[in-house]
């Protein structure tokens, strides 16, 4: 499986909140056919339920929702912002880097999860995402990544 593809990513998106920014990221879900259109309100409400846990790491949001809020198939977005921004985790923000996910299944939810934080604690990955001009280039930056990390 290609993690990423082009058409699952959005470049420097000036965000206008934490909740246009994960809206940005779920609308590329829907228009990949990984999610119902429901799953984008389902991310920002359990984010703004749970708290910006979202948030796992400096400048990096992993929204998701519930696979019964419309989860399709397992399917994962990227969004690099233009201005990082504050989600309101004291300890991690700002963040620049949103990355989406659904999964239709508890199972494959804690494997793309682990899958992704494998990846992002890749020494010389983030420098790759913070450099992305393009979208090919970023997505090129997460399928390298993820073939060191899985083989």
């Amino acid at each position: 499986m290609t993690l990423l593809k082009p058409e699952q990513i959005k470049i420097n998106y000036p965000a206008v909140d934490w909740e246009d920014a994960v809206r940005t990221a779920g609308e590329i879900l829907v228009q990949n056919k990984f999610a119902e259109e429901r799953y984008i309100q389902g991310m920002i409400n359990l984010a703004k339920e749970l708290g910006p846990y979202i948030v796992i790491a400096p400048g990096i949001a992993i929204p998701h929702a519930r696979p019964e809020e419309g989860a399709i198939e397992v399917g994962f977005a990227a969004v690099t912002l233009e201005t990082p921004i504050n989600f309101g985790n004291e300890d991690n923000d700002p963040v620049f880097l949103v990355l989406a996910f659904c999964s239709p299944g508890a199972n494959a939810h804690v494997e793309l999860l682990t899958k992704i934080a494998r990846i992002l604690a890749e020494e010389g990955f983030m420098d790759k995402v913070k450099s992305a001009a393009s979208a090919d280039e970023l997505a090129d930056a997460f399928n390298l990544y993820e073939k060191q990390v899985l083989g």
